[in-house]
């Protein structure tokens, strides 16, 4: 597995996301938005409730919502 770190490059990120074919894993703190091209790759996405609003435009406010983010 390799952890990606949201810190890296956004070109950097893609780079990875192309040229690894090992399963991916990310935890985003604050630096969400450069995981968002290529986030298909990711077989793993560790994120808060804000950071779920960020990448997919869903606020999570109860368990409904919170299962449609996971979907």
């Amino acid at each position: 597995m390799i952890v990606v770190d949201p810190n890296l490059p956004e070109s950097t990120i893609s780079w990875i996301y192309n040229h690894f074919e090992q399963p991916l894993l990310a935890d985003s703190i604050n630096k969400v938005q450069r995981l968002r091209n290529g986030i298909g790759a990711l077989d793993t996405l560790v994120l808060n409730a804000d950071e779920s609003k960020i990448i997919a435009g869903i606020k999570i406010i109860d368990r409904e919502t919170a299962k449609k983010m996971c979907r």
